[in-house]
């Protein structure tokens, strides 16, 4: 886990966009997704499929994978970790400058992932919430 290697690879002025979760980190927290998911898998490392270059972009097929050893926060509560397997499906789009990363796109397979993690989506909750009407609602 090159923490430090992984922010060298940006720009000064660099991004990382999880687009998925809508999150961005600039600067010194560029390297907070990796200190994440090195805390969830410790094992964690990324399979590449195809890499492809157009100019200045880099785009990559590639599955995260890894075994569950650490907590999965929610904002539910902590799910304990129960040695999970990740395969996750993801898509990364590299823009470069200079020979640096000024944009990192990560599109990880997030419902993949927290199936995985055996978290299943709560549509009984939508349903019922879909039925409030929202003109009408407190």
């Amino acid at each position: 886990m090159d923490v430090r290697g992984f922010i060298d690879l940006f720009a000064e002025d660099g991004v990382f966009n999880n687009v998925v979760a809508g999150e961005s980190y600039r600067g010194e927290h560029l390297g907070d997704q990796v200190v994440f998911m090195g805390a969830l898998a410790p094992d964690i490392h990324r399979e590449l499929h195809r890499l492809h270059t157009m100019g200045d972009m880099v785009a990559v097929e590639l599955t995260i994978e890894g075994t569950v050893t650490g907590p999965f926060e929610t904002p539910a509560g902590v799910i304990r970790p129960a040695g999970a397997r990740l395969s996750i499906p993801t898509a990364d789009f590299w823009y470069v400058e200079n020979g640096k990363i000024k944009e990192f796109n990560c599109y990880v397979g997030l419902s993949v992932m927290l199936a995985q993690l055996g978290v299943q989506p709560d549509f009984t909750s939508a349903v019922v919430a879909s039925r409030v009407d929202p003109l009408t609602a407190p």
